[in-house]
């Protein structure tokens, strides 16, 4: 799945994953990456 990195708030990074739609991930996923950045996560991460 591609997310697109909006912006950081504290902990977290507000990942857009579809037109519109967001969802909080663990800032601590992208050490490296800065807003606007597009990633790829690995699904199966969720389902655990």
């Amino acid at each position: 799945m591609e997310v697109i990195i909006d912006r950081f708030e504290g902990k977290f990074a507000v990942c857009e994953v579809d037109e519109g739609e967001f969802i909080n991930l663990p800032r601590s996923l992208f050490p490296d990456a800065k807003e606007g950045d597009t990633v790829t996560i690995d699904e199966e991460w969720f389902d655990e």
